[in-house]
């Protein structure tokens, strides 16, 4: 179903082979179900499967992960230890909304914190959204802050104001960048005081709202390290046309240099089916993908894009629910080193050295 010879131009060298050729051909990693090697000559090239699909030895191609013979266990996992001390930062874009109950309960399983950048919108009731789907985004957004996870700011509306897709996502720079700070923090500030949070605690989410920002549609990021190095990046091709690129690029410089927020990008992402709003491949597969060479912003750093939405109760292919996909992916990710952190602190993170 997948042209070698293209998979393997396209992606042959992202890896450093470690792999014994006993002849030419193509063949898979026995510890990892994303990756082949190509042989020739007696010399191995490495490449990874596109996002989604398993290799298949039986036909030497990427394949569906249900026509593949692959059984990754917990004690590949433990096996497959990153090389180095890495940290994974999981981020959750849209919420609270569907799915965010799943998620809250999977992260509590494995006493991990996450980083969710929040729409305030959700907090009001829509044609599209009824009391009920409110009253449980109001419950979820309590919980998150309520079992140690941060807030983030990801615009009040995400830019619904303009479009509801990527096309023309950003339009007037003074107007849209209203609608970040502030006018996204003050709904969850004022749901989190009648809640009866501590000033204490009310005072940290203020801070997270106003000064961490994930700009819908953009991986641009704007963020400054204590250690005097800063990273700054644009995505160009994120929204369309051209014109609204620009825009959000200067919405970005804005918001870092006028107002001293930090803007994050993503080093991976969990896709989903924008269409029907579902994860487009399950848990092992998404594990398998951390040690693809994300080209991280920051060595020992991965920032994971997922969102909520994505994880509301439904099948995908095989038995596993998305969020059981999910814990199979915290399994296995914490069973081969990696370590949680959430985004207030990455500037000061450094990745720890664990004992075996």
């Amino acid at each position: 179903m997948v042209d070698i010879v293209l998979l393997f131009l396209t992606l042959a060298g992202q890896v450093r082979a470690k792999f014994t050729c006993k002849s030419d051909g193509h063949f898979g990693d026995e510890n990892d179900c994303t990756k082949f090697y190509h042989c020739a000559n007696g010399r191995a090239m490495g490449g990874f499967c596109p996002a989604g699909l398993l290799w298949n030895q039986a036909t030497q191609q990427c394949d569906w992960p249900s026509m593949t013979d692959c059984d990754f266990t917990i004690e590949k996992a433990k096996q497959l230890q990153v090389e180095s001390p890495t940290i994974l930062y999981l981020t959750f874009d849209d919420g609270p909304n569907l799915g965010t109950t799943e998620l809250l309960d999977a992260l509590k399983a494995h006493n991990i914190r996450a980083t969710f950048f929040i729409n305030d919108d959700n907090l009001e009731i829509t044609e599209k959204r009824n009391e009920t789907q409110v009253l449980e985004n109001a419950n979820n957004l309590v919980r998150i802050v309520a079992e140690g996870h941060m807030v983030a700011d990801h615009s009040y509306d995400h830019m619904k104001h303009n479009s509801d897709g990527p096309k023309d996502a950003y339009q007037d720079i003074s107007n849209d960048i209203s609608y970040f700070g502030p006018r996204n923090a003050a709904p969850a500030l004022y749901l989190l005081k009648k809640a009866g949070f501590e000033e204490a605690t009310i005072n940290f989410v203020n801070y997270t709202l106003n000064y961490f920002v994930r700009m819908p549609y953009s991986n641009n990021w704007r963020v400054g390290l204590d250690n005097g190095r800063a990273i700054s990046a644009d995505c160009l091709e994120c929204t369309v046309p051209a014109s609204s690129s620009r825009k959000a690029v200067k919405i970005a410089d804005v918001l870092a240099k006028e107002y001293g927020v930090q803007v994050f990008g993503w080093d991976m992402e969990w896709s989903m089916n924008f269409n029907t709003n579902r994860i487009k491949y399950g848990g092992t597969p998404m594990f398998m993908r951390l040690g693809t060479g994300a080209h991280s912003k920051q060595k020992g750093k991965i920032v994971l894009l997922c969102h909520d939405i994505a994880f509301r109760p439904h099948e995908i292919t095989g038995s596993l629910s998305a969020q059981e996909e999910l814990l199979e992916f915290l399994d296995l990710a914490k069973n081969a080193g990696y370590q949680f952190k959430t985004l207030d602190t990455y500037y000061m993170d450094e990745p720890q050295t664990q004992s075996v």
